[in-house]
């Protein structure tokens, strides 16, 4: 099944502005919450960069919505996701919108019974992740 639904992404989603800022900062979440469970050194590299995350001066140009949630997420403990981070996190939100506005990929998707490991499945598929020490 996730051959077939791999198969057939075509990438050709992106993001409104508004949502590329959104999964910017959610990368930085993921990233945090993993470097904190990793010991692996290539995997902290990897995820994070050193340089401050910056808060917006740009959020009341935003809706509502995404006002609300950026200052909701952005209480001063995240960290700045690293180019390969926010690229992944960019790639799981473009095959997650193409699987839901294909009416065939979300019937293909939603006949699976676990969809989280489905998911899991095409986004290992779609893009070779490796740490340097081994880890996926």
């Amino acid at each position: 099944m996730a051959d077939s639904l791999t198969d057939a992404l075509t990438f050709n989603t992106f993001p409104p502005a508004n949502d590329a800022l959104i999964i910017f900062y959610v990368s930085g979440y993921l990233a945090r919450s993993v470097i904190r469970t990793t010991k692996c050194d290539y995997c902290r590299e990897y995820l994070v960069t050193l340089d401050a995350l910056e808060p917006l001066d740009a959020v009341d140009k935003f809706e509502y919505s995404v006002s609300t949630f950026l200052d909701a997420v952005n209480r001063g403990a995240l960290h700045k996701p690293s180019d390969f981070t926010f690229l992944l996190a960019l790639h799981c939100w473009r095959v997650f919108e193409e699987i839901k506005s294909s009416p065939d990929l979300l019937k293909k998707f939603l006949t699976a019974t676990t969809h989280r490991a489905l998911f899991c499945e095409v986004i290992d598929r779609a893009c070779c992740i490796v740490c340097v020490a081994g880890h996926v």
